[in-house]
């Protein structure tokens, strides 16, 4: 079988079908399964899952962890590439998943590859811009030869961006995510983490922006900051690089994203209003997702 497309869920509700709509419309590529887990859903998520020819696997709330339950969609798995997709990840086109693929089989040094994300209509619009930030037009390809001093160095100076990887639409070797497992130590960032474990061993990992999917998060200021914090935590334990637990850093990133912000904010596609509002609400945004990293960076678990 060519892939095995894996969604894990809990609540999942219209976006979710939405997202099961356009996986089953990808046409060229080739034979493949689509396997959803769900972890207590209590709303129509599994009246909707059922609309769907997807493999349903229901495991208990407490048994759910990002790390540990994409492990074990690869153990169910019968795909030669896995591709992991979010229950709000949305794939734009028909060609989402052969675009996703491809790069992993023109080349064996490819360990995985990740989508290009487009923020919702009604994304908020310091999201928005996070989201464009990391969803450039060009492909790019990241591995380091350990061999030479200098690019052991670029990649030292510049590794948040090179372990830069997302679970949001991402594919992988089969065979490598059977001798390199997602780590099940990690609540959050378990694809980076992998990302940073294969470019050290030698391989390469794509972004892909042929392959896309709409997706963003309107949340509260409490899920934000508990997801960001969640992320610091995460982090804090695969990366040397500990400048982003001094508070001298979060107040530096806070005012150039704010900055940066306010001139996306002027050209965004939003009513009067709400870009009145958000004058207003970026300090406070940039502000509670900052300082909720730089926390659980600082302190870890």
């Amino acid at each position: 079988m060519e892939a095995s497309v894996i969604i894990l869920t809990k609540n999942g509700g219209e976006i979710l079908g939405a997202c099961l709509e356009m996986v089953f419309r990808q046409a060229e590529a080739g034979d493949y399964e689509a396997i959803v887990i769900d972890s207590g859903s209590d709303d129509p998520t599994l009246e909707i899952i059922r609309r769907y020819p997807v493999r349903l696997v229901q495991i208990k709330p407490e048994e759910f962890s990002h790390s540990r339950t994409r492990n074990l969609g690869v153990q169910l798995s019968k795909g030669s590439h896995i591709v992991f997709l979010t229950q709000d990840a949305v794939p734009t086109s028909t060609t989402w998943l052969k675009n996703l693929i491809l790069p992993l089989k023109r080349s064996p040094d490819i360990a995985g590859a990740y989508s290009r994300q487009i923020p919702q209509n009604n994304c908020y619009p310091s999201e928005a811009r996070d989201v464009c930030a990391g969803s450039g037009l060009t492909p790019k390809i990241k591995s380091v030869n350990f061999n030479d001093a200098g690019q052991v160095e670029y990649f030292n100076r510049h590794l948040w961006k090179f372990i830069a990887f997302s679970n949001i639409s991402a594919s992988y070797r089969r065979i490598l995510l059977e001798k390199y497992p997602f780590n099940e130590e990690l609540a959050a960032s378990e694809d980076q983490e992998w990302s940073l474990r294969l470019i050290k061993a030698g391989y390469a990992v794509y972004y892909e922006p042929a392959s896309c999917v709409y997706h963003s998060h309107n949340e509260s200021w409490g899920k934000l900051y508990a997801r960001h914090r969640l992320f610091g935590r995460s982090f804090n334990k695969f990366v040397p690089d500990r400048r982003r637990a001094t508070f001298n850093y979060f107040l530096k990133v806070t005012a150039y994203e704010m900055f940066r912000d306010y001139i996306f904010l002027w050209g965004y596609a939003q009513g009067r209003l709400k870009k009145m509002l958000w004058f207003f609400k970026i300090p406070l945004y940039r502000a509670v997702k900052n300082f909720a990293f730089y926390q659980g960076f600082k302190h870890g678990a």
